[in-house]
């Protein structure tokens, strides 16, 4: 991924989703701050003569590079326990594609709505958050298995695998009239979840 991030487009943000060692608080750091992130990253791609690809690995400053270590987690058994109640990627982390990030706000709108019911806290917040995890764990299992894939087909390929995959992009765009259509809608109304906790 490579964007402007000024408006005259002359400053390029890039980045790339790649596996590398497991790190503690003060390594990850360091793998930052040394550079060695970035020229790891640079190395993946050092057969990559594209322009404005190469352009970009090129002019790289590596101590600027930003490190997101990124962790999957397991279905956990509860997301909540007495007042306290995770959301977002403490109660179902995902691989980083921005389903995360967009589920966090799902569940931050409805728990909201929730909350600011009367009714619904009068029933006592192990009541309440038992609700709004039933009401959410269909949603964020959808979105999990609509995840993987996605996160697959961003990994490194051969050349000629690329070349495919780059075509075939460009025809199911042209296919669908330039559109993204999902296979199934997973768009989402938090205001059509109930809020009467049982």
């Amino acid at each position: 991924m490579a964007v402007p991030i000024d408006k005259e487009g002359q400053t390029v943000a890039w980045g790339i989703t790649a596996d590398t060692k497991e790190r503690d608080r003060e390594g990850w750091k360091e793998y930052e701050v040394s550079g060695q992130a970035a020229r790891e990253a640079k190395g993946l791609f050092a057969d990559v003569d594209s322009e404005p690809i190469r352009s970009v690995l090129d002019n790289a400053i590596e101590s600027e590079a930003r490190v997101w270590p990124h962790h999957s987690i397991g279905d956990i058994p509860t997301w909540h326990k007495g007042r306290i109640c995770l959301l977002g990627d403490a109660a179902h982390a995902m691989p980083p594609n921005g389903q995360g990030t967009a589920l966090a706000f799902e569940d931050a709108a409805y728990l909201t709505r929730l909350l600011t019911s009367t009714e619904a806290v009068n029933k006592g917040y192990d009541r309440l958050f038992t609700q709004f995890e039933t009401a959410r764990r269909a949603r964020v299992a959808d979105i999990v298995k609509s995840a993987k894939p996605s996160s697959t087909i961003k990994s490194r390929v051969s050349p000629w695998i690329w070349y495919l995959k780059k075509w075939a992009f460009w025809a199911f765009f042209w296919w669908h009239g330039r559109e993204v259509r999902m296979g199934h809608d997973q768009s989402y109304d938090v205001m059509k979840e109930s809020i009467e906790v049982l």
